[in-house]
């Protein structure tokens, strides 16, 4: 299509040392808590799993199109999760054409960095997002996407802190 465009981001969260890798692939595999990450969602819920175990959510954003909520909508769209060793795929279809795949993993800090391994070398929170959408929205939903989904890691880095201490809420 002419009026479409494709786009790459890729955010990078250092997880502290304080915290379990294996308590940040919890929350990855949490779809419900990872879907209430999200600042934009009204609601979410549970509308088919596959016998692979693929899970599809029913999500309700609260999106505002103009600046000080004076054009606020709610849009309907579904997210696909797929969880794997390391993390967690995403495939989200939103109206407007917006299609976005996210691929979570918690990786070695060394990888893609100088290549080896070096002591202390902690571990990431990576999340590559691959985003198809009309050249005309590509600037309103990248500048949403990035901010959004950097508090995101934060949060989850927070709610694996809180995991492996026993304290953490479930949603």
């Amino acid at each position: 299509m002419p009026w479409r465009t494709t786009f790459n981001n890729t955010i990078s969260t250092p997880i502290p040392a304080d915290v379990k890798s294996s308590d940040v692939v919890k929350g990855l595999h949490n779809h419900a808590f990872l879907i209430s990450l999200s600042p934009f969602v009204v609601r979410h819920e549970l509308a088919s799993t596959s016998p692979s175990g693929k899970q599809t959510y029913q999500i309700v954003d609260n999106i505002d199109f103009l600046p000080f909520g004076l054009w606020k909508r709610e849009v309907t769209f579904t997210a696909a999760f797929e969880d794997k060793a390391d993390g967690v795929i995403s495939d989200i279809e939103a109206p407007a054409g917006l299609v976005i795949r996210n691929d979570y993993s918690v990786k070695s800090a060394a990888v893609g960095g100088n290549g080896g391994e070096e002591a202390g070398a902690g571990m990431m929170l990576v999340e590559e997002v691959t985003t198809s959408v009309n050249v005309l929205l590509k600037l309103f939903v990248q500048a949403n996407l990035v901010s959004s989904h950097e508090k995101n890691h934060q949060k989850l880095i927070d709610w694996a802190r809180e995991e492996g201490s026993g304290s953490a809420v479930v949603s």
